[in-house]
């Protein structure tokens, strides 16, 4: 059977980008001329041997690490023209996370752990209002 995906819009676009760790000729090269882009509806696996920088592109496509040196978007935004308070704003909206360590709060429920998030959103929401934007 012949499946055609319908194209969604852009939700990460990656160009000519580099990450290093460390200074000027001590600087490891983690990520080099990488491009990618990812589509909505598309499912991505990120694989490869321990070092080849997985974890530095989760960092990246998760706004925890940015990068001067290539252009990255996110939904068409440009997260290099964004400065901290925006893209903290950025990460809290639209970006979701599940770490291997799992960082929950003890004394929460799983629920509550998972609408924690929702507390930073402005205006706040009510707890009808967290349920409704998280399903």
């Amino acid at each position: 059977m012949n499946q055609q995906r319908s194209e969604g819009k852009t939700l990460i676009e990656i160009e000519n980008l580099n990450y290093r760790y460390g200074e000027e000729e001590s600087a490891f090269l983690a990520l080099k001329d990488l491009t990618l882009k990812i589509d909505q509806g598309e499912f991505v696996a990120i694989t490869g041997a321990s070092g080849s920088g997985k974890s530095t592109l989760m960092n990246l496509l998760g706004t925890l690490a940015t990068t001067r040196e290539g252009v990255f978007k996110i939904e068409g935004t440009n997260t290099s023209d964004l400065d901290p308070d925006d893209l903290s704003s950025l990460r809290n909206r639209r970006i979701g996370f599940v770490f291997q360590q799992f960082h929950l709060l003890p004394r929460l429920s799983v629920l509550e752990n998972i609408l924690m998030p929702s507390n930073y959103l402005q205006p706040r929401l009510d707890a009808e209002g967290r349920h409704r934007y998280y399903t």
